[in-house]
Order: structure tokens, then C-alpha cells, then sequence
């Protein structure tokens, strides 16, 4: 039996890849796939399914192949719903092909971590970038949860950049190696830490208004200041959601922009892709779609998952053109908690 160097995870002798988190093993005799399998070979069983990379049977329910670390299959739809004032929700949409994004959020104590990714899908397998980035990510938080906000969300973006560029690439494609968005968010009763690359979101909604935490590693921006036009508008322009950093992709690992915002009043954290924000770019127009299914700071009482759902049906009612994820937390800050 093997030990899996990231997540310990016990795997087989003749593992190449880490049936519990996806890393390599070892190297495998091929990193580089060059021919596809039927991918409609039936089962033998259906206890088991055939990874549609390299074709070997796998066990229902195994998140990697551990032969060439693919995810035999992501749902297009799934929530996290452990706490109920600390959710996400993850939507294929209604005219992508396939689910592209990630999303996962984790507890320890007073401090909750969450992590949204969203593959680029002119890349290859951006489904496995964006599942690689994020659990990579939580490993660092679940593995060191005290350390400064920005020392453990760096080294979570590092691990999840490093997750990512072990994804072996096909040269005979025409398209750009693994690549994906990343935005993690630490949060504690008294401040928010971001860290991000590309355009996937961070918004805090208090009673009055949505700050947005994270500014687009996209052309977006530049095209509104340039042609003088709202985003809604930018939006409609070509190239306007091309990325200038982001994860994986072939180049060198880049810095992620880290910004701390301290909480000084009840709020919403809400993490989205463009899925999401396509609909509302504005941070007035968030703001009021929020406030229109829940009020501002949510109430003490309830999950947020119901909130989580609207906004996916929202994305969904204007066109729902990509796959759409949301992470939602509360925060009190401790000022109010000794107050009450």
C-alpha cells in the first residue's frame, strides 16, 4: 500500500494517483495522455463505471481514477449544507455541457474557510482545475488553521497552483493546459481575507450596501474605463472576460492579490462565479437581488441554503449561459456578540 504524500489517504500498490485527493503517487509511465477511450463502454457492474480519460473501471463514487487522476465524473449539481450560516451550491447551468466549477467551505472553531473555482473552458479538463485548486486549497487550511490569514490563504493559492500544474496535458489539443479561477476567503468574527486570481467573485453585503472585495483579473474593467460604458454594458463587448492571471495554464505561478477587510457590522460573505454575477455586475444590483430573498444581515435563525437557491435560480431564469456557484457565510462581529 501507498500513502498519499498530500492527504495521507492509504491507496494501493498500483496507484498512480489518489483515489481520496487526486495527487500524484508517483510518476506515471505516461504523463501524457495521447489516445481516448470509448467513453460508452458499458459496466460490468454497476458498482462500477469507466473513467472517461483512460477507460479503466473505477468504483461508483471515487472522486479520482488512480491511474491517471481525473475525476471519473462531477455532478452537475451539489450543496454543502453542514452548518446552516455557512453553505454553497454548485449549478451546471442550463446551457453549459458540463460542470466547470468548484466550490467547498470548511469550519474549524471561531474561523470558516471557503474556496470557488471556475475552470476556463477553452482549457483542457478545466472540470479537474477547478476540483484540484480548491481541494488543494482547504488541505492547507484543514492542515494549519491558525496561521496568519495571509501566510495560510498564499500557501493555500500556492498548493492549489501547484494541484493544478501536475495535470498531465495533451499536446495533440488545441487548447491551453488546466487553467481556472481562484478565490478563498478566511473569515473570522472580526475581519474577511481574500486572496484570488481571476474573475470568480468576493462580496460582503451589509445593511446598507454590497462591498465588493475582489477586483476581475480580466479585460473587463479596461473595456469599460476605454469605451466609457457600464460592465453590464462591457460585458457585451468581445473579450471581455478573457483573464490576465489566473491558475494554471502553462505559465509560471503568479502572485494572488490578498486584501483584509475588517468587520465592524453584521453581514453577508457571499463567494460567486460568473455564472452569478453575469446577471447583477453592478454591486447595487447584487445587492438589491439579495435583498429581495433575504434581509441584510440574514436572520440568526435558519439556513442560508434557501438564499443559496434563489440566487442559482435567478442565474438560471436569465439565461443561466454558464455554470453557476455561490459560497454564503454570516459574520458577527465580536464587538456586537459582547454587546448582546
Amino acid at each position: 500500500m501507498i500513502q498519499c504524500p498530500r492527504c495521507s489517504a492509504v491507496c494501493p500498490d498500483e496507484s498512480n494517483y489518489c483515489e481520496e485527493c487526486g495527487a500524484a503517487l508517483r510518476q506515471p509511465a505516461s504523463s501524457v495522455v495521447t489516445e481516448y477511450v470509448d467513453k460508452s463502454v458499458s459496466n460490468d457492474s454497476a458498482d462500477l463505471l469507466c473513467c472517461p480519460n483512460c477507460g479503466i473501471k473505477v468504483e461508483a463514487g471515487t472522486e479520482f481514477c488512480p491511474h491517471c487522476g481525473i475525476a471519473p465524473s462531477y455532478p452537475d449539481n451539489f450543496r454543502i449544507a453542514d452548518w446552516p450560516d455557512l453553505v454553497a451550491l454548485c449549478n451546471r447551468g442550463l446551457r453549459h455541457p458540463k460542470n466547470e466549477d468548484a466550490v467547498i467551505v470548511k469550519r474549524i472553531d471561531s474561523r470558516s474557510f471557503l474556496a470557488l473555482s471556475d475552470g476556463v473552458s477553452h482549457s483542457q479538463r478545466p472540470e479537474l482545475a477547478a476540483h484540484r485548486a480548491t481541494s488543494a486549497a482547504v488541505a492547507a487550511f484543514m492542515e494549519s488553521p491558525d496561521r496568519s490569514p495571509k501566510d495560510l490563504l498564499r500557501a493555500g493559492v500556492s498548493r492549489a497552483q501547484a494541484a493544478v500544474a501536475e495535470i498531465a496535458v495533451d499536446p495533440n489539443l488545441f487548447e491551453d493546459p488546466p487553467c481556472a479561477t481562484l478565490t478563498l476567503a478566511l473569515v473570522s468574527p472580526d475581519e474577511i481575507a481574500v486572496a484570488w486570481l481571476g474573475d470568480s467573485r468576493a462580496y460582503f453585503l451589509t445593511a446598507e450596501c454590497a462591498h465588493q472585495l475582489t477586483r476581475d483579473h480580466s479585460i473587463l474593467i479596461r473595456l469599460a474605463n476605454a469605451a466609457h460604458v457600464t460592465e453590464s454594458e462591457a460585458l457585451l463587448l468581445p473579450g471581455s472576460h478573457a483573464l490576465t492571471r489566473a491558475v494554471g495554464g502553462g505559465v509560471a505561478p503568479e502572485e494572488p492579490e490578498v486584501t483584509i477587510y475588517p468587520v465592524t457590522e453584521p453581514g453577508l460573505l457571499l463567494l460567486c462565479s460568473d455564472g452569478l454575477w453575469n446577471y447583477a455586475p453592478e454591486s447595487p444590483a447584487l445587492y438589491d437581488l439579495v435583498r429581495s430573498h433575504t434581509p441584510i444581515p440574514p436572520p440568526d435563525s435558519g439556513s442560508l441554503l434557501p438564499l443559496a437557491e434563489a440566487l442559482v435560480q435567478y442565474a438560471c431564469a436569465q439565461g443561466g449561459a454558464d455554470n453557476i456557484s455561490v459560497a454564503l457565510t454570516t459574520i458577527v462581529p465580536t464587538k456586537r456578540i459582547s454587546e448582546n
